[in-house]
């Protein structure tokens, strides 16, 4: 059975519901999210076993003649969550102030304070140990070099990624909480009252304070369940196409096929231009959604200014 979203994974949670108005309201910034699943652990640190290789035995055999045993191999992999935190911090006065109330101020600013939160957990979950030390491992981190293709873009700087998931395994990617039945995988307790620093020194005014937490990190699966397509730059040699899209999906062995690709808008761009010359029509080519039936999804996270790497 597949695993659940984040938003479905919190609407199950137990006193939940004002995390859960705020995810829709934000979630929809952030497409990726309706395809990467989500499960709950009840540790911060815990560990599973994947799949690093494909059995080697087996084949065509003769009658009275065996095969060689093959089985495929694995390895422990460790997952360590870390503590993922934005504040929501509101002036009491203004919250007292507004029209509909200090709830409905302050559930305005937590929908700031979620997308904010939100963009932060998946520049984590794309770019990793890079993005921020203190966070968790990323794909960037653990995609294995023979799930890479190179588009060989050179300029400093202006490198963007692809990245293809397979999403079908629930022991495979995704981003895993900590939560069970007392704990919610998205954290936003009621507000509190308390005086903080003014922006003059030594003065002080009382502010509602509450906070958005979680303990979060990336379950990655086995190796051929991640694959990019790394240093996509405007240079005319090193920009996407269906060639380099090609030479990824095919990077996934049979039964672990990529069910999204994940680009910036200008990937897709250029994709789309890719195509054009080959219009018969003369027009430009339509908007690409898909690759071979799989979905193409624009993220607002993945950057078009990475290393070249």
């Amino acid at each position: 059975m597949a695993l659940p979203t984040i938003a479905d994974l919190v609407a199950k949670a137990r006193n939940a519901d004002r995390v859960v108005g705020i995810l829709e309201e934000v979630i929809q910034d952030f497409p990726e999210l309706r395809y990467i699943p989500a499960r709950g652990v009840e540790k911060d640190v815990y560990t599973y076993v994947k799949r690093t290789g494909l059995p080697t035995g087996g084949g065509f055999r003769t009658v009275n003649d065996g095969v060689t045993p093959g089985s495929s191999t694995y390895a422990e992999v460790t997952v360590t969550l870390k503590l993922l935190s934005e504040l929501v911090m509101v002036d009491k006065a203004v919250a007292l102030a507004y029209v509909d109330g200090p709830e409905a101020y302050m559930m305005t600013e937590a929908t700031g304070a979620m997308s904010a939160f939100l963009h932060k957990l998946l520049s984590q979950f794309y770019y990793g140990t890079s993005n921020d030390a203190n966070g968790f491992t990323g794909l960037r981190d653990v995609v294995d070099s023979s799930m890479v293709v190179n588009a060989g873009g050179t300029t400093a700087n202006t490198g963007s990624s692809v990245w293809a998931l397979a999403l079908n395994d629930p022991r495979g990617v995704c981003i895993a909480f900590k939560s069970d039945r007392n704990i919610n995988p998205i954290e936003f307790p009621d507000p509190v009252e308390q005086l903080v620093p003014g922006s003059t020194a030594g003065t002080y005014f009382p502010a509602l304070v509450s906070e958005l937490t979680a303990w979060v990190g990336l379950q990655p699966g086995h190796k051929y369940q991640i694959g990019m397509i790394k240093n996509i730059t405007e240079d005319s040699d090193a920009a996407l196409n269906d060639d380099l899209m090609a030479d990824l999906y095919n990077k996934f062995p049979e039964g672990s096929k990529p069910m999204v690709f994940i680009m910036t808008r200008r990937s897709r761009a250029q994709l789309q231009k890719s195509r054009t010359a080959y219009n018969p029509l003369g027009m430009p080519a339509a908007i690409p959604t898909e690759w071979e039936g799989i979905p193409i999804v624009v993220s607002e996270v993945l950057r078009n200014d990475e290393a070249i790497a």
